[in-house]
């Protein structure tokens, strides 16, 4: 697990809040490589017993870029996560969760993610379900927890445990999920200034992605944000 933002924090580059709806301000380094990370967020409560965690009960979802400065040398890996304000990407409006398992009919929720570069759109990281990630539903809530009481503050990792110390044991937390696969356009491709990113999750029983595609080639995405979740950003 890799931290991106800790309140109260003792390293100081977790305590920054790097949260932007609309900006993604790029590193000063001009050699930054930096690629978009468009992935699933849950926001949720956490149950403690004392400084352990018993578990998480996710309450609703949303987007996240978790965008990383690929080549930037560091102690650990979280710094590569966080170097200030709008470095990260979250949306809007979320969708609420009453219960998180497989047999929620959750997996009809897909995302997609687009990069934006002289008026040409093009299919940033692979278009999945929630259900395709490698750990989903009550197998992911069951390593999280595991992660978060178990991760050591060694090498590259930090101490889940130690960060929701100094963080106040929050009441709920967000929980990046992880990205898709890059598709062979994303993998070759770092974020430049003036780049817009897109990312939209969606309900796969009301459009496809080939019709988001559109949307996005035409810069309608207004469209899709009254039934679907929808990050733009644009890069500075």
């Amino acid at each position: 697990m890799f931290p991106f933002y800790v309140p109260g924090a003792s390293d100081v580059y977790l305590d920054v809040n790097p949260y932007s709806f609309d900006v993604l301000m790029l590193p000063k380094d001009p050699a930054a490589k930096v690629q978009m990370e468009p992935e699933i967020a849950l926001i949720a409560k956490v149950k403690y017993l004392g400084t352990s965690v018993l578990g998480f009960e996710p309450e609703s979802m949303t987007l996240f870029n978790d965008a990383t400065h690929r080549n930037a040398v560091v102690e650990k890996l979280a710094q590569k996560k966080n170097w200030g304000a709008a470095s990260k990407g979250i949306a809007t409006k979320v969708i609420p969760l009453a219960e998180f398992s497989k047999s929620a009919d959750l997996d009809k929720y897909r995302f997609c993610s687009f990069l934006g570069r002289d008026g040409k759109w093009s299919l940033c990281c692979n278009d999945v379900s929630l259900g395709d990630y490698s750990y989903s539903y009550e197998q992911l809530i069951t390593w999280l927890v595991s992660q978060s009481n178990a991760q050591a503050n060694e090498g590259a990792l930090h101490s889940i445990q130690d960060l929701l110390g100094q963080a106040g044991y929050p009441e709920r937390i967000l929980i990046s999920l992880g990205s898709s696969r890059y598709t062979s356009f994303g993998e070759s491709h770092q974020l430049l200034v003036k780049d817009k990113v897109c990312a939209v999750l969606y309900d796969s029983t009301r459009i496809d992605v080939d019709e988001i595609q559109s949307f996005v080639e035409r810069e309608e995405v207004k469209q899709l944000k009254p039934h679907h979740v929808v990050l733009w950003q644009e890069c500075q």
